[in-house]
């Protein structure tokens, strides 16, 4: 992916999740995000056809963080008990 492209995505998404944040869903217009995020509103359209469509990506890339970050260092753990306690410990970190 060319890197301003991935710029002008990141900025997006990393402006919805912090206005998504303070406002809600329904707070916060398309408008306010591509302004947030430096972008003109149609380019956002072009990345995200829809506000929903946006909140879905969003959604599948926290969630993928909070996995990947999740499973982070359990396989060195040698007991259930302690793969649990990582498995804890790192939810609470990225929390």
């Amino acid at each position: 992916m060319d890197p301003q492209v991935k710029d002008k995505k990141t900025a997006i998404v990393d402006a919805a999740l912090m206005l998504f944040t303070e406002r809600g869903f329904h707070g916060t217009s398309t408008a306010q995000i591509s302004k947030e995020a430096g972008v003109a509103t149609g380019t956002l359209f072009n990345y995200f056809p829809t506000k929903e469509y946006l909140i879905n990506s969003l959604y599948f890339e926290v969630k993928g963080e909070l996995s990947r970050c999740m499973g982070k260092g359990i396989k060195a753990e040698s007991t259930f008990q302690d793969k649990l306690r990582k498995l804890w410990s790192n939810l609470i970190n990225w929390g």
